[in-house]
């Protein structure tokens, strides 16, 4: 059957450390670092042993519950989905899913961004 692990992140102990891992990875990533600096809370959700028909229900579920396909990007050989929850010019919810063969994980990203911010984000991800 499938396993389930779902981890709290405390926002004031994750950014200092994602900001200083991304200026270590010596990429242009000051568009991440903005848009991390927007990040209110984040909850990460791992599923082992998942199948398909289980993915499958899920975006159902974040279809019917007002959650837009943004965008699909094959990165580092998985593929990554992001689709967002807006209310008019404000994007509150952003669930960022990478399904590899052995995982799923699931990044349930709150914050106040912009389609802009997003926007950044995917080119930035689709370039490497």
């Amino acid at each position: 059957g499938a396993k389930f692990t779902t981890i709290n992140v405390p926002m004031f102990l994750a950014k200092p450390m994602i900001k200083k891992a991304l200026r270590e990875d010596g990429e242009d990533n000051e568009e991440v670092i903005r848009l991390i600096r927007k990040v209110s809370k984040i909850k990460v959700l791992t599923v082992e042993n998942g199948d398909k028909s289980m993915l499958n229900d899920f975006a159902k579920y974040l279809n019917n519950n007002n959650y837009e396909e943004w965008a699909t990007i094959k990165h580092n050989g998985e593929n990554v989905n992001i689709r967002v929850k807006q209310k008019d010019d404000v994007i509150k919810n952003m669930l960022i899913t990478l399904n590899s063969d052995k995982e799923l994980v699931f990044l349930d990203v709150r914050g106040n961004f912009t389609a802009n911010d997003i926007s950044k984000m995917i080119a930035s991800a689709s370039d490497k």
